[in-house]
């Protein structure tokens, strides 16, 4: 059966390279549709190899014997998934929470994770004591629980430390996750990173779904950017935000330290990110270089309140739950496109998760729609501006939503609901061809300012 549909895959591959090759003939558009048509042949090994993975999984669930525990079968069940703490960092935390958490419950009726597996106290309590474990993979890791916690704690912390010893102790199977860590992969790889010319002190650090979903917006961002910031670097890259969040923290360390070392090696000391969890990485583990948001820095050249013609609700990201000038700074930017908010239930610092934080949605999907209906019950059929590219994706699957760029670059179109993400793997194209425009930009820099 998987062999059938692995051969159709090729089948329907061969078909679209058919189309691309044939649009390629427009000759202002050859080089973009070639790259396409390359990137497409690029992931044939990666089908093979996983309809090969495919086979051999089916082969042994069904070769396998009571009492047998090898390989994905034994990996793939929920008891695999649950672990206890073993390790220092994890019992700690554990601790801290049987001896601080006053069961108030305030954090229960918030999140659909505590209020399926208890309040922190009674999680920690059983996880100490070994008489019950806890599944740290359904914890969405919005942090919305320390943020609603009268004594300050973060109990957050305790399920990334679970999900970190997980992968440490091999009790987990990551093979469920293998889309988004192979997108991850593959935005890393020289197809698709680039860093312009090593001569600015300063560089826009996209990020990957930005990029991809909308490219047009990513250009415009920086083109508004470069006006405020002559020499302004850019960075195409990925920062590794998913291997952190399940627990690759050693893969994530290696990958993510190899960026901020090669930035700071090129002079860099300031990056712009337009990604929620691109900031939040860069700010926790990108020191000493500095990060900002582009939505920061165009804030403060922002033009004066305009005449409100439009009426939205703000999706805040749960990673800039505690930003609050960044949260601020978005909120003049709509002002001055004349954009008025009502104010939503749960927002700023209280704001939840959209559904797709933690890869929740890979391993629990109803965990993951509990938390995208508790969102949409509080829009109220009204349009969402949100300023991660995740989000805005995400949500608009269940509503109209629209990226802050888009209402700043096409304010009609996105106050209509009417801008529409890329998907894969036009993604993929996309960040092809918008790679192609960076680097065609930063020759005709260097031609300007050879020539003066």
């Amino acid at each position: 059966m998987h062999r059938n549909k692995f051969f159709f895959v090729i089948l329907l591959t061969g078909a679209m390279m058919t189309i691309v090759l044939r649009m390629s003939t427009l000759q202002a558009e050859f080089y973009s549709y070639s790259l396409f048509a390359l990137a497409i042949v690029g992931m044939l090994p990666l089908i093979a190899k996983k309809t090969l993975q495919m086979c051999k999984l089916e082969r042994d669930m069904v070769e396998s014997k009571p009492g047998d525990h090898r390989g994905p079968q034994s990996l793939s069940t929920r008891q695999a998934a649950l672990c206890a703490p073993e390790d220092a960092e994890s019992t700690r935390l554990a601790q801290v929470l049987l001896d601080a958490c006053s069961e108030c419950k305030a954090c229960i009726t918030k999140c659909p994770f505590l209020a399926k597996y208890g309040t922190p106290a009674s999680i920690a309590r059983k996880i100490l004591t070994k008489k019950s474990m806890v599944d740290p993979f359904a914890c969405s890791l919005c942090g919305l629980c320390g943020a609603v916690c009268p004594q300050n704690l973060s109990p957050d912390a305790l399920f990334l430390a679970l999900r970190r010893q997980a992968v440490t102790d091999g009790t987990v199977d990551l093979s469920r996750y293998k889309a988004l860590l192979n997108y991850e992969k593959r935005g890393t790889t020289r197809l698709f990173s680039w860093y312009s010319p090593a001569d600015s002190k300063t560089v826009f650090f996209p990020g990957c779904t930005l990029s991809g979903t909308r490219p047009e917006t990513t250009w415009s961002f920086y083109a508004e950017l470069r006006t405020l910031i002559p020499d302004l670097g850019i960075v195409l890259d990925c920062c590794h935000k998913p291997s952190h969040d399940l627990g690759r923290q050693g893969y994530f360390l290696e990958h993510f330290g190899a960026i901020r070392q090669k930035l700071i090696e090129r002079g860099v000391t300031e990056v712009l990110v337009a990604c929620p969890n691109c900031f939040k990485v860069f700010d926790r583990y990108g020191g000493p270089l500095k990060v900002s948001t582009v939505y920061e820095v165009m804030a403060r050249h922002a033009a004066p309140p305009a005449v409100e013609t439009s009426q939205v609700v703000i999706h805040d990201p749960c990673p800039l739950r505690h930003h609050l000038a960044i949260q601020d700074s978005v909120r003049i930017l709509l002002a001055a496109q004349g954009v008025a908010t009502r104010k939503m239930k749960n927002s700023g610092k209280m704001t939840l998760c959209c559904g797709e934080g933690g890869g929740v949605g890979f391993h629990e999907p109803m965990l993951a729609m509990a938390w995208t209906k508790k969102r949409m019950e509080t829009v109220k059929g009204d349009l969402i501006i949100t300023y991660c590219a995740g989000c805005a994706g995400f949500l608009g699957q269940f509503g109209k939503a629209s990226h802050l760029g888009e209402v700043m670059f096409e304010r009609e179109k996105a106050l209509s609901g009417a801008c529409k993400p890329a998907k894969a793997p036009w993604t993929y194209y996309h960040r092809l061809r918008l790679k192609r425009r960076f680097q065609q930009a930063y020759k005709s820099f260097k031609n300007c300012s050879d020539s003066k």
